[in-house]
């Protein structure tokens, strides 16, 4: 089964609305891609990305995670969620899900 995480360290860009949220994944074998959806959190509010292909073997994601509305991000705490739906070689699917681990902000 793929596995994913974050990086524990997240770079703010664009006057702190956008974190710049990156992370690593591991694939098994007949794994070919997978649709990955990262979601931001920091005080209650809940930022989605929008959805990235990422292809095996490809070791690292990234994607901007922006805030629509004010306020911006601010430097600290903050969480993160991953959804993704992994294809195989042979065209099946499945899911994966998994939390960050604290994220720091900058």
């Amino acid at each position: 089964m793929m596995n994913g995480n974050f990086d524990p360290e997240q770079n703010l860009k664009n006057h702190d609305q956008t974190v710049d949220v990156r992370g690593w994944l591991e694939w098994d074998d007949d794994d070919a891609s997978a649709v990955i959806t990262i979601t931001v959190t920091q005080d209650g509010y809940d930022c989605p990305a929008p959805p990235m292909t990422c292809l095996a073997p490809d070791d690292k994601w990234r994607v901007d995670v922006t805030r629509g509305a004010p306020p911006a991000w601010s430097k600290g705490a903050a969480s993160g969620t991953a959804s993704a739906v992994v294809t195989r070689d042979d065209g099946t699917t499945y899911p994966v899900e998994w939390d960050s681990p604290p994220l720091t902000l900058h």
